[in-house]
């Protein structure tokens, strides 16, 4: 996995556990 890949899937993570409202992207 890329370096930016990663980045992005630690970024969608820590937004769906900081506001559940985003857990549908």
């Amino acid at each position: 996995m890329s370096d930016v890949l990663e980045r992005l899937a630690v970024e969608l993570e820590s937004r769906k556990k900081a506001d559940p409202a985003t857990s549908y992207v």
